[in-house]
């Protein structure tokens, strides 16, 4: 009957370890996996966060600039657009160009900045200016030397030796004769040789 007790207390407290120990085993192993799937569930929302701030940013890093539209469109005024936004656009929302306006007086593909005046002249207001352009480029090629084809009464009187009944010659031959080819040819005008045109020579020029 002893033995019978020992036997039986002896198997209860094998039951009772084991079961203590499976508990502790179990215990641990289903804290990890929490753990994990914690550690998990944090990663995706970071990534959520992240993906979501990122789109923020980027939504706010988007730039708008403000133009003046005016001249001969349909609707003149200041007008937002997206930056890096074209030349055209800006035109768009203007409501475009009227009848009177040049459109090849334009870069349409061009870019536009924030606070640019964007003028569309008409047509006659464009071919006035291309005029005024190529006068002074013809000037230009001159290298600051007086352009006989085109000088003025005044500006040719600033020449060495010519005065005013010279100046005035030199305009009528242009009249009656059209532009001087080359320099050599004012020797053409009354009253200008040789010993005249070494004087002037160095301060003149001729350009179409």
């Amino acid at each position: 009957m002893h033995n019978k007790k020992i036997k039986y207390f002896t198997a209860t407290g094998v039951i009772i370890i084991f079961g203590v120990l499976y508990g502790l085993f179990w215990h641990r192993n289903n804290q990890k996996e929490r753990y994990l799937f914690d550690e998990m569930k944090e990663t995706i929302q970071t990534a959520e966060m992240t993906e979501e701030t990122e789109e923020t940013v980027a939504l706010g890093q988007e730039q708008w600039i403000y133009v003046y539209v005016c001249g001969s469109v349909k609707m003149p005024g200041v007008y937002s657009l997206r930056e890096g936004a074209r030349m055209y656009e800006a035109l768009e929302l203007a409501g475009g160009l009227t009848e009177e306006g040049c459109a090849d007086y334009l870069e349409l593909a061009l870019p536009v900045g924030d606070g640019e005046r964007i003028y569309v002249p008409s047509v006659e207001e464009a071919a006035s200016n291309s005029q005024l352009i190529q006068s002074s480029q013809k000037e230009a090629e001159c290298n600051g030397r007086i352009n006989i084809n085109t000088a003025s009464r005044e500006q040719l009187m600033t020449l060495p030796g010519i005065g005013e009944a010279k100046a005035d010659a030199i305009l009528a031959y242009r009249r009656e004769n059209g532009n001087f080819s080359v320099i050599e040819d004012i020797m053409k005008i009354p009253g200008i040789k040789e010993a005249a045109f070494a004087k002037i020579k160095d301060y003149i020029c001729v350009s179409f």
